[in-house]
């Protein structure tokens, strides 16, 4: 249902404007015209796509795949947790199945969270599978978390995606930056 809400909500901001063949204007009518035309457009908008700058971003475990392509479709861009799409919501067993059944629900932009994190070299490995077979499904946005963006940066670079990296402290900004990413998410130490 959330996603649903935020669907009708967003989607207020494509209606067409009323011409002189329509019907008289509301306040309704007014009311949904005076948003569409605040409607903000960034430079984030422009790089990933996407009509409002709206990043749903990764959740476990309530990221599936209708709440993913619930924001795609409204304009913004879902953020796929490949853990919870995965072993959560089950999505037919595997990651490719998951990306399958956001690709029914949406064509438009997704993005997906890559935790870097290399405290587990088979977790690592299986990160950097599900990359690829994210990028196989014209996934065109990442964003990486806890550890060197690197590897993710130089697979999303040679697809054509962007990447992003979760930043808690100037240093791993800077970390990231000569990584190669094409922007940061500032968030604070612990993650909000």
């Amino acid at each position: 249902r959330p996603a649903a809400v935020l669907h009708r909500r967003l989607r207020t901001f494509r209606r067409a404007p009323l011409s002189a063949g329509n019907q008289k204007e509301t306040s309704h009518t007014k009311v949904r015209r005076e948003r569409r035309d605040m409607a903000i457009r960034t430079r984030i908008c422009d790089l990933l796509g996407i009509e409002h700058p709206i990043i749903g971003g990764a959740m476990y475990p309530c990221s599936n795949p209708e709440l993913v392509a619930a924001v795609s479709e409204a304009g913004g861009i879902g953020i796929i947790q490949p853990i919870s799409l995965t072993y959560v919501h089950g999505a037919g067993g595997s990651f490719k199945d998951g990306l399958r059944a956001i690709r029914r629900l949406t064509d438009k932009p997704v993005g997906m969270n890559a935790i870097v994190e290399r405290s587990s070299q088979g977790y690592l490995d299986r990160m950097y599978r599900w990359v690829d077979q994210a990028l196989e499904a014209d996934v065109s946005f990442f964003v990486t978390a806890l550890g060197d963006p690197g590897e993710i940066v130089r697979r999303a670079h040679a697809a054509g995606a962007k990447v992003y990296h979760d930043v808690t402290e100037r240093r791993f900004a800077e970390k990231a930056r000569d990584a190669g990413v094409d922007g940061f998410i500032c968030v604070n130490a612990r993650a909000g």
